[in-house]
């Protein structure tokens, strides 16, 4: 065999991917949420309805340059939750950083969950959040996220519901047991 002759089917298969990286089932079992990486470090999150008998429908892609996605679960019967992890620039350093967003069945209304830095925020907000509570009581997903506030000796984690938030009045230092 020659320097220049193709890889063994073994060699390639070794260094290959997984064809499926991520599945999860609706709370109804009606349907899967399917991730399969493409080319590159990208990925493709398709639907299939397991009682039309249609195959998988890709809802939405990812390039994996700078983000990847890590995970998708459903938080209602039409609506998922999903999890990107991002490596990138910020100033002179690179970073990884998670954030959540929610996307429909269908591919639409995708939603930003994750809290979003401004100009008043003195730090970087690393991580997304975390969902606390996949279908709460009325089944309309809950999540927890950390919040970058301007003032750097505060600190406080709020629960928000999908597509609604109630707002922290104000924050009081723990170690000074104060009200």
């Amino acid at each position: 065999m020659s320097a220049s002759a193709a890889p063994s089917d073994a060699a390639q298969q070794f260094g290959a991917r997984d064809n499926v990286t991520g599945v999860t089932i609706s709370p109804d079992g009606k349907a899967l949420a399917v991730i399969q990486p493409t080319a590159g470090r990208g990925a493709v999150l398709s639907i299939v309805r397991l009682d039309d008998g249609k195959g998988l429908k890709p809802i939405l892609t990812t390039s994996g340059n700078p983000e990847r996605l890590r995970y998708c679960r459903w938080s209602t019967n039409t609506r998922l939750v999903c999890g990107l992890y991002v490596i990138d620039m910020i100033g002179t350093s690179y970073y990884g950083y998670t954030r959540l967003f929610s996307i429909n069945a269908d591919g639409t209304g995708q939603k930003l969950l994750s809290a979003r830095g401004n100009e008043y925020s003195l730090g970087i907000a690393l991580g997304g959040g975390g969902v606390i509570d996949w279908l709460g009581e009325k089944g309309d997903g809950s999540m927890t996220k950390k919040l970058v506030f301007s003032r750097p000796d505060a600190d406080v984690d709020e629960l928000v519901q999908i597509g609604r938030q109630d707002r922290v009045v104000g924050a009081s230092w723990v170690t000074d047991k104060r009200a």
